[in-house]
This record gives C-alpha cells, structure tokens and sequence, in this order.
C-alpha cells in the first residue's frame, strides 16, 4: 500500500497527545508533525516522564494517537505510548 502524502509532498500526521501535570491535572493537545521520531523526543524533552515522590505519581506525556491528516479527514493509524514508541519516521 502506498502512503499518502500532502499536497506539498511531505508525510503530515495530527498528534493527540495526553499530558499529566504536577498539579494532578491532565489535559489532551494536538501538534501536527512529519517526522514521528523528531516529535517523540520533542516531547520526551518538553514533558518528560518523571516520579514525583511528592505527588506520588509520575507527570509528563503518558501516550498520543497518530491521525492522517489529509484534506481535512482525520483516520488514526496507529497509538503510541512512553513504553511502546515510534520505530520509524513515518508510518
């Protein structure tokens, strides 16, 4: 099967992503990208998992959803978590 590109020639993907905070809040985001592997480690560097002794729980993103996005249709492709991540670029 081949994959779908954008008109501009460039695989493009919105992300939903499920972030928990320190303040026990958590709330879903979406980011459009390209590149699964530079966007995984963009959120490993911006909302890092980490354990809060404090809090008794861990923050940071916990999973995200990968959405085709092409002419304003939205299929998901796959579901990413912290522990099952992106082994390529694209899917």
């Amino acid at each position: 099967m081949a994959k779908k590109k954008n008109p501009n020639g460039r695989h493009l993907y919105a992300c939903c992503v499920k972030i928990l905070f320190p303040d026990g809040t958590d709330d879903v985001y979406k980011w459009h990208t390209s590149d699964l592997l530079k966007f995984t480690s963009f959120l490993d560097s911006k909302y890092p998992n980490d354990w809060k002794e404090n809090l008794g729980y861990k923050i940071g993103w916990k999973w995200f959803n990968v959405y085709e996005h092409f002419h304003k249709k939205y299929n998901q492709l796959e579901s990413f978590t912290v522990n099952k991540r992106p082994r390529s670029k694209h899917i």
